[in-house]
């Protein structure tokens, strides 16, 4: 079946109504009819969360050079297993939220767990590094901040 009628465009989904794009960057455009597929518009990022991040980045490079580190030594000894580094993360997760989502990466809330697994595929792959790889780690902090939970502290 063809998805259509003869009044017009049918009832049945088709491919273009899901939306694909990631929801931390694109939301659906209110007001529209999305006739062809789903029009969705570029999120802005608020000044409290601009604040936050520019912060924490600044607050918590000491252990983003912990992770930096323990990956360099990790790719010297030929490891392919990310555990070496599991403290250093830590710490950055702590230092990044305050000690207020768990003491672990790992304890992070579900609704970060797709930046979570970006973050560890994109660090542990050959020619990868923290810089390269931040914005999956951001993108975990922008979630909570944006998720009307967050405790995090944006006056500074």
């Amino acid at each position: 079946m063809s998805g259509f009628s003869a009044t017009g465009a049918g009832d049945k989904p088709t491919f273009y109504d899901k939306m694909v794009q990631d929801p931390i960057n694109w939301k659906k455009r209110k007001g529209s009819k999305h006739e062809f597929g789903i029009d969705v518009e570029k999120i802005t990022p608020g000044a409290e969360e601009i604040r936050l991040l520019g912060n924490r980045h600044r607050d918590c490079k000491y252990y983003q050079i912990g992770v930096d580190v323990c990956h360099m030594q990790m790719l010297k000894a030929g490891s392919d297993n990310f555990l070496a580094c599991k403290k250093p993360i830590d710490a950055m997760w702590r230092c990044y939220t305050e000690e207020k989502h768990g003491l672990s990466i790992r304890d992070a809330p579900a609704y970060t767990k797709p930046y979570e697994a970006k973050f560890y595929d994109c660090l542990f792959r050959d020619a990868s590094g923290l810089d390269v790889c931040m914005s999956h780690f951001g993108n975990m902090v922008r979630a909570i901040h944006r998720s009307g939970e967050s405790e995090l502290n944006t006056d500074f």
